[in-house]
């Protein structure tokens, strides 16, 4: 995806005072409690600036979300209000083409330059598999990687590559702190019994639970029948 010489410029200014920035990618189909929840566990424990939320365009490992992008892209909106240390890119839903991880963090470091620390928040389960994402080695030349773990993963299982690469860049905060990336962090994540999935199937029915939902956003989803099968 080309980008956009005057969005960069503008970037540059928003992101030049931000001394340690993170990124949480996903579908968020839809956004919920959960994903906040690791948010703030991670914005704390890290000491960061500002957190980045980059929705999913078309990811290669998952099948493309049924809704339309712009609806996920409002309820993200909708569910950041008043939150002034979070931040919403689109930079993957504009690319028509496969999200690739690389691509997006290549298009974050044109704003947000070396030597400033970025890191990237994924799951256990998604870390397990990194060794099938695009050219996967070179993601760490472009910011640390931040693993909520959870107790019934086990690194055992883990693909040979993925435990050579644990190894040798598993690391402290700190030393995080001081190099722009290339270190994996590990650190226990709230267990939420919830995911979008069912969310997404409590809407099918008569009454939804939406205990862990943000108002606007549900209210958004009911009115505009996001989950009613059509």
């Amino acid at each position: 995806m080309k980008m956009n010489e005057t969005t960069i410029s503008k970037k540059i200014k928003q992101f030049k005072k931000i001394k340690r920035l993170g990124i949480l990618g996903g579908t968020f189909n839809p956004v919920h409690a959960g994903h906040f929840a690791l948010a703030y566990s991670a914005f704390k424990i890290l000491k960061l600036n500002r957190l980045l939320f980059i929705p999913n365009g078309n990811p290669p490992h998952k099948d493309k979300p049924f809704i339309p992008s712009y609806q996920r892209f409002k309820m993200l909106k909708l569910a950041m209000r008043n939150k002034p240390y979070f931040s919403l890119d689109d930079f993957e839903l504009k690319n028509k083409k496969i999200s690739y991880t690389l691509h997006t963090l290549n298009y974050i470091r044109c704003f947000y330059p070396f030597p400033k620390p970025l890191y990237f928040l994924l799951g256990m389960d998604s870390f397990l598999n990194l060794n099938q994402w695009h050219q996967f080695e070179k993601l760490f030349c472009y910011a640390h990687f931040v693993v909520f773990t959870r107790p019934h993963y086990f690194f055992e299982n883990a693909p040979n590559e993925i435990l050579k690469e644990l190894e040798k860049r598993k690391n402290s905060i700190l030393h995080s702190q001081q190099h722009p990336s290339g270190d994996i962090l590990l650190i226990p994540s709230t267990e939420w019994d919830i995911s979008s999935t069912t969310l997404r199937q409590y809407f099918q029915n008569p009454i939804a639970n939406t205990l862990f939902l943000n108002k606007q956003v549900e209210k958004f989803i009911l009115k505009n029948k996001v989950y009613i099968p059509r």
